[in-house]
């Protein structure tokens, strides 16, 4: 049998030292080093670091060390491009494959895909398992494409809770409103509704504002005092390199603060022109890790969860919000979901089965 002889990776990312950063900008650069699928070493270019630093940097690391690829992470460009233009400049002309994980895949595409572009990128990795997305962007850069979750499951920050009988919360939840852009406001509808139903049953602690997001070690320890989580598939059903409907409908509410759905929805492409972009959050995979069970919209996110087996399904219509509320209350039920949910994502988005399937991707691009 041939000897697995692991790849020498450069990872650069570019992660602020905030109080409330998103815990998948954390969760790869942390993993790659452990891995034991490859030989990595991570640089965070985050920081007003002087030329003369960013510099030395790339001496150190890539003038006098060799690898077989350099790894973008998604915090180099989310909401702007954070890596420096003398390093673009530089690796736009080295000679080992460039692999960029997109991040934030409704906003600033058509500069992220010139940036893919002018890094001459030979791998992209979405978030998004479908093939339809996945074929768009292989036809937009003629690079190859693959799926991979945006976060992977962390024993280390996210460790089972206590039984779901001990736990103070009934009903947990902490989300920002999406960008009307998407085409569906279910993080909105699903707090709403469940937090109605819910009125002088059980405990919940519910919010859309951001103020009330939690760091890492916090939103663990929430995640623990939850008998229950809702969760929404991240993205949204409008999926376009081009920016389109969101520049559309942005500059519609900024111009009417008050403009109601129906009015933001008659801006968006016909249904049957529509390609939606729906994946595994980050949530999810946090919440299974932490053993509690999660009320959620179904949809097709690529992981093979089953429908009141692996979490608590809640139609969109919400035709079944009283069963549902009901299963709340049956901790025996909670029990079998997040034990289900935990060994379903444990098997399917550990990062040493996600470095596995990169690593074989490298193998096509290194051949």
């Amino acid at each position: 049998m041939r000897t697995h002889i692991k790849k020498r990776l450069l990872i650069l990312e570019a992660v602020p030292e905030q109080k409330n950063i998103s815990s998948y900008l954390l969760g790869y650069s942390r993993a790659f080093p452990q891995s034991s699928v490859f030989d990595a070493t991570v640089i965070n270019l985050a920081g007003h670091k002087p030329l003369s630093e960013l510099v030395a940097l790339w001496d150190t690391y890539l003038t006098r060390k060799s690898y077989d690829a350099v790894i973008l992470l998604h915090s180099i460009f989310a909401a702007g491009l954070k890596l420096p233009r003398r390093w673009r400049l530089l690796l736009s002309h080295i000679k080992i494959p460039i692999v960029y994980f997109i991040a934030n895949e409704y906003y600033r595409m058509p500069s992220k895909m010139a940036f893919a572009r002018d890094m001459k990128i030979s791998l992209l990795i979405s978030q998004c398992f479908s093939e339809d997305v996945l074929n768009l962007y292989r036809k937009h850069l003629g690079c190859k494409v693959i799926g991979l979750p945006n976060t992977g499951f962390d024993e280390d920050n996210f460790r089972p809770g206590p039984p779901i009988s001990d736990r103070p919360i009934d009903i947990g939840y902490r989300m920002v409103p999406g960008p009307p852009s998407f085409g569906h406001w279910e993080r909105e509808d699903i707090a709403w509704v469940i937090e109605e139903a819910a009125q002088d049953r059980f405990v919940t602690d519910i919010s859309l504002r951001w103020e009330d997001r939690f760091g890492l070690s916090a939103w663990a320890d929430f995640l623990q005092s939850c008998k229950t989580q809702l969760a929404v598939a991240s993205g949204g059903n409008i999926f376009e390199l081009t920016d389109k409907t969101l520049l559309k409908v942005s500059s519609l509410v900024k111009g009417n603060p008050g403009v109601s759905r129906k009015e933001i929805a008659a801006l968006y492409p016909p249904v049957s022109d529509r390609m939606p972009l729906r994946t595994l959050s980050s949530r999810m995979v946090e919440a299974a890790a932490t053993k509690t069970p999660q009320i959620m919209y179904p949809e097709e996110i690529g992981i093979p969860l089953k429908a009141d087996v692996d979490y608590i399904a809640l139609e969109k219509d919400h035709s079944n919000l009283n069963s549902v509320m009901d299963r709340v209350a049956d901790h025996q039920f909670l029990n079998t979901i997040a034990q289900n949910c935990y060994q379903k994502m444990k098997k399917y988005v550990s990062y040493e089965n996600i470095f596995i399937k990169l690593d074989r991707a490298l193998d096509e691009i290194l051949m």
